[in-house]
């Protein structure tokens, strides 16, 4: 009898396991990756969802700006700079939308951050044929993107500055545990994370986060050796333009430790904006004003005639 209740007691916990997980995750759903976000969003003729196109504030080409969104996610997390940065400055801006973004999560699925750095890098040369320099801003895994055009472009001066918004160097810990190591070991079978409509917005503000409901986690472990190898300390250390930070400094998403750690190795003029809170979209959070502000600060002091 009690080897009965035993059994009963460990089905119904792996019973509640496997529900769990089917709520969390895409385990068993694979052919459904895109069905959540198929009815969510309203699609453009063309197949974007409403509110991913790439941005673009046309203004003084002296200096340009290209800014680089994170994975999941779309040029709409960085409007509220592009717009601040356009009043303030008077230069022209653009918001890059990376292959495979803004449509169904499913055309993420092939690719990784080094089809991303490509198209940056030809679309940064494509800047350089009308602007006479450049800065580079990057959220998320776009801080990544932008790491590996500064470690580029190291030698030509027409790289200004570069500005790290909540950068992926390392998965935070999830539960005490190692969040890369989960990632490579659950997501190739748990295949995507679920989203509830409620994730798509910060608490304490309004604005809504344009992110996929079903996110699939194949391309962010076949992008983390680029990601490891772009963030050594020697490849750190050889950047030669001004580096602005800013990070949360309980991101739940993307480890505070591991980007205070690489901050350290740059050798070039540098400022560390460490923020309260475990948001990771910082320009999308209630402190994306405080953010700004600094952003434009740092920008202003290192001014030069290019």
């Amino acid at each position: 009898m009690k080897r009965l209740l035993w059994l009963l007691v460990l089905a119904a916990g792996g019973g509640y396991a496997v529900l769990t997980l089917h709520h969390s995750s895409g385990i068993f759903f694979f052919f459904a990756i895109d069905v959540r976000d198929r009815s969510h969003w309203q699609y453009r003729p063309d197949g974007l969802i409403d509110g991913a196109q790439p941005l673009v504030f046309h203004g003084d080409r002296a200096r340009c700006w290209l800014l680089l969104h994170g994975y999941g996610a779309a040029p709409q997390s960085l409007q509220a700079l592009g717009e601040q940065l356009s009043a303030q400055t008077g230069q022209h801006i653009e918001g890059l939308l990376f292959a495979g973004h803004g449509r169904q999560p499913g055309a993420l699925l092939g690719l990784d951050i080094e089809d991303w750095f490509t198209q940056a890098l030809a679309h940064s040369e494509a800047l350089l044929t009308s602007c006479q320099s450049f800065n580079l801003v990057g959220s998320s895994f776009g801080g990544a993107v932008a790491l590996g055009l500064a470690q580029h472009y190291q030698e030509d001066e027409r790289l200004q500055s570069i500005y790290l918004i909540n950068p992926y160097f390392h998965a935070s810990k999830r539960y005490g545990i190692n969040g890369e190591w989960l990632l490579r070991r659950l997501g190739p079978w748990l295949w995507y994370e679920k989203l509830n409509a409620t994730d798509l917005r910060y608490s304490g503000d309004s604005l809504p986060r344009l992110r996929y409901l079903n996110l699939p986690w194949q391309p962010i472990i076949d992008s983390l050796a680029w990601i490891h190898h772009i963030t050594e300390p020697a490849r750190l250390q050889a950047i030669r333009a001004r580096v602005f930070l800013s990070h949360a400094e309980h991101d739940s998403t993307a480890s505070f430790a591991a980007v205070a750690a690489g901050f350290a190795h740059f050798q070039s003029d540098k400022e560390l904006l460490p923020l309260p809170g475990a948001a990771h979209v910082l320009l999308l959070s209630a402190q994306r004003h405080q953010l700004i502000l600094a952003l434009l600060a740092f920008e202003r002091r290192g001014a030069t005639p290019p």
